[in-house]
């Protein structure tokens, strides 16, 4: 029995020496790749650099260069249109290209088409409008890729956190299993004991890749959106990240509110019903004809020599009055009046719903005693010494390594959740918390 607590005495102490190495190795190797690799940052740096470098954002801000060009090219004036006209051959005088003022001929003629019904201005209102709805598209893409990076920042930093109490344990348990196996060989311990704690190591190591996949996702999420895929992204969140994240402290009514006014999928659908609005108002202008205004010169073939005449000509609509095209427009800005209405109401189902959980989540984190995770540290090396002196059976010890690694993940995991409703609530009020709050006093 000396034998015993010498020999697993020396062990535990390679434990404590070997853990801090294998969990720091971890969290810098955790995707195969160097540690000078490895970028540590909070969720502050990670949105900054997302916005300088993600693709499909820079992509989409090209977009709104294009509806830009369309208004500037909407704002021109059509240009006039001007011919001209010479004699090829003079047969009276046998001559090529006659334009002699005396015996040739020649012509020349100007039109302008003069748009009537006020199309051109509001060809130039369709046009702003679409410029705001590149806009709103390109800030809708940033709140959507903004909420996945929130998401899978958190997701990962608390999914670091569980791999490192697997690392612990499993760093334990590889030791545990080599002192029993040289134990065993020496028959002081059984073969069920050495099996027990085999037992405990694989299971430990089958949840670790399920959770090393988990993060694996996470990482190649984050590369993508940070547009750096040689590093691996740690994320470092402090109580700083999450002093404002109170939902107890916010009004539903005020929430739903400002997710009214400041939801850009919001405002493309209430530019959209007045982008179709104005369209009817074209289409109506378009019934109208254009008038053409011309002038031109004739040198010998007119009623009489150097004729100069006016011209003006108007299109009489009798058969096509664009009625087609003014019904189809005012039968789609119906639809997009009930489709403003409909968003108003997911709207509000949706910062509801995600209020709620976001209440849930914070009741469920606020009822973990602060000290509970530090407690549990304690209790672990407690168990450990007082296993270590055979005091604690190996049924015992065994079980509360399963109910240690379970609490740890289940404290990440309602922290977690908190985390994730949070950016949830963020997501469904169109806004930042800390605008918000600002507002609020």
């Amino acid at each position: 029995m000396k034998s015993f607590g010498r020999i697993l005495n020396l062990s535990l102490v390679k434990v404590n020496r070997t853990t801090a190495l294998c969990v720091a190795a971890t969290v810098l190797c955790a995707c195969g790749v160097a540690a000078q690799d490895t970028v540590r940052l909070n969720i502050a740096q990670a949105e900054k650099l997302f916005v300088e470098r993600n693709l499909q954002l820079l992509a989409e801000r090209c977009n709104i260069d294009a509806a830009k060009a369309a208004l500037v090219q909407a704002k021109l004036f059509q240009n006039p249109t001007v011919s001209a006209g010479i004699n090829i051959y003079n047969p009276e005088n046998k001559r090529w290209f006659d334009a002699d003022n005396n015996s040739g001929q020649y012509a020349f003629a100007a039109e302008q088409i003069i748009r009537l019904g006020g199309k051109r201005n509001k060809e130039i209102a369709l046009a702003t409008i679409d410029v705001r709805l590149s806009e709103n598209q390109f800030y809708d893409l940033l709140r959507t890729l903004r909420f996945a990076l929130g998401s899978a920042f958190y997701e990962a930093y608390f999914a670091y956190r569980s791999l490192k109490s697997f690392d612990t344990q499993i760093a334990l348990l590889e030791e545990l299993q080599n002192t029993y196996k040289e134990l065993k060989n020496r028959g002081v311990v059984s073969l069920g004991e050495v099996v027990r704690i085999q037992s405990l190591l694989y299971g430990l190591q089958s949840d670790k890749l399920e959770l090393q996949a988990s993060i694996n996702e996470l990482q190649s999420q984050l590369q993508l959106l940070l547009q750096d895929n040689r590093a691996v992204f740690i994320p470092d969140v402090t109580g700083d990240d999450f002093a404002f994240q109170n939902p107890a402290d916010l009004q539903i009514s005020r929430l739903i509110d400002n997710a009214l006014e400041n939801r850009i999928d919001l405002k493309t659908a209430k530019d959209e019903l007045l982008y179709q609005r104005k369209k009817v108002s074209l289409e109506k202008a378009n019934a109208i004809p254009d008038l053409t205004l011309g002038a031109d010169f004739d040198k010998r073939s007119g009623a009489f020599d150097n004729q100069f005449s006016l011209n003006m000509s108007v299109g009489l609509p009798f058969f096509n009055r664009n009625k087609g095209a003014i019904n189809a427009a005012k039968a789609i800005a119906r639809q997009k009046e009930l489709l403003v209405t409909q968003k108003e109401k997911e709207i509000e189902n949706q910062v509801q719903k995600a209020y709620a959980n976001a209440l849930e989540a914070d009741r469920a984190s606020h009822s973990i005693d602060a000290d509970f995770e530090q407690n549990l540290q304690s209790l672990l090396q407690s168990i450990t010494d007082n296993f270590r002196k055979k005091n604690v059976s190996m049924l015992e010890f065994t079980d509360f390594c399963e109910s240690y690694r379970d609490n740890i993940i289940k404290i990440n995991q309602i922290q977690n959740k908190k985390a994730q409703t949070m950016a949830e609530l963020r997501f469904a009020t169109g806004m930042d918390f800390f605008n918000l709050y600002d507002s609020e006093k």
